[in-house]
This record gives C-alpha cells, structure tokens and sequence, in this order.
C-alpha cells in the first residue's frame, strides 16, 4: 500500500432549501404542516432573544402544536430539525415564502 497517498475525505455539499408558501398546507418530515400569514412582528429565537421583523405561524396539523418562527428560528417536527432561513413576503403576484433548511 502506498504510504503517501492522500485521501480527502470530507462531505462538502449544500443542503437544499425547503420552500413552503403562506396559508398552505406543506410536509416537513412526513407531517403536514400549516403555514399561516406572513406579517411584521415580533418572535423569540432559540436564545430566548426577541426580534422584530418578518414573522409567520406554524401549525402541526397532527396535534395542533403552534410555533411562532421567524429568521433564525429552530424548531423539531417528530425527530427532525428544522432552521428558518429566510421569510419572504408576497408581492403582488405572488404568496409569501417561508424558507427553511433542514439541520
């Protein structure tokens, strides 16, 4: 075997986005999920620090289980763990986005 061959081993990829759109019904880690009105408003991140800014209520039609999310938020559905990327509100020909990455 040769001793001076070096393997690169590291996984350099990019998770991809989840897109889900306002007052729609998505699925994130096999559940449905609803996603109410995208508003300017206040929510708190997982540092329990409040912010302002673009905001959006998440339902877990399952239980009824309700997170209030906005960018930066983290929250778990089933084992799953899920980052809130970015929120886009809708423009005039099109709904408001809820950007998300699974983590």
């Amino acid at each position: 075997m040769d001793e001076n061959l070096n393997l690169d081993l590291s996984l350099d990829f990019e998770v991809p986005n989840i897109t889900l759109q306002e007052t729609t019904v998505g699925r994130l880690a096999g559940e449905r999920v609803g996603v109410g009105n995208i508003y300017a408003g206040n929510y708190n991140t997982n540092s329990n620090e409040e912010r302002e800014g673009w905001v959006c209520e998440l339902v877990l039609a399952s239980s009824g289980l309700r997170w209030t999310v906005g960018e930066g938020s983290e929250f778990v559905v089933e084992t799953s763990r899920f980052k809130v990327v970015s929120i886009l509100p809708k423009s005039e020909s099109k709904r408001g986005q809820l950007v998300l990455n699974e983590i």
